[in-house]
């Protein structure tokens, strides 16, 4: 803006040889930082390998299996899906060993570092696959860990690209919270003029009132 508009006396924005200017912005400071979360400690048992009593088989990119070990107590106290098949004398509760097709193995392999409470950092596509595989499989906890952490870090910079992964994802009832939050925070960035990275890429669920 030209600096003779300030200066015209006309237009009123200098009196009493001051000048007051408003701003609007937001100031946001995004870290690579997790939520404080309470969760059970587990991370002891990791390195026990002699211990590991269940195996867990799932396709790799290259079509081949691949085997993850883990503690089958805590595998059964992770999910009530888990501990229902066992109980009710599947095969897999028999053999020790659990076949999961619909599932990559980055996705499974990172619940089961949960399960023994190591944080790793993820992209939003696969903390979403994530939450894929929590919801499925009702684990409680990981749920509401991820989408604290996907609300913990919407920003100007991903909200479009978090609000289209929670359109995708809304038959998770967990995620609906998430996509509440985008439209309310890409609201307030558009009523206040604050850019947002990739808005075009919006999906067209997004109306603003």
């Amino acid at each position: 803006m030209p600096s003779n508009i300030f200066l015209n006396e006309t237009n009123n924005f200098i009196g009493a040889e001051k000048i007051e200017i408003e701003i609007k912005g937001m100031f946001i400071i995004e870290r690579n930082e997790y939520p404080s979360i309470s969760r059970t400690s587990n991370n002891g048992l990791w390195k026990n390998d002699v211990e590991k009593d269940f195996e867990i088989f799932v396709a790799s990119k290259n079509e081949k299996e691949i085997k993850i070990k883990i503690h089958k107590e805590l595998l059964l106290s992770q999910s009530p899906v888990f501990e229902g098949m066992f109980k009710s004398g599947m095969k897999e509760a028999n053999t020790n060993t659990l076949k999961i097709i619909d599932f990559n193995y980055e996705t499974i392999n990172a619940a089961i570092q949960f399960f023994y409470e190591f944080s790793e950092f993820y992209s939003f596509e696969d903390l979403f696959e994530l939450l894929r595989f929590a919801d499925k499989y009702l684990i409680d906890h990981l749920t509401n860990y991820i989408t604290s952490f996907i609300s913990y870090r919407i920003s100007p910079s991903n909200v479009c690209e978090i609000f289209n992964f929670a359109v995708a994802s809304n038959f998770i009832e967990s995620v609906s919270k998430l996509e509440k939050e985008c439209y309310d925070f890409l609201v307030v960035c558009l009523n206040e003029n604050i850019p947002v990275e990739k808005f075009d890429a919006v999906e067209k669920e997004f109306v603003l009132i």
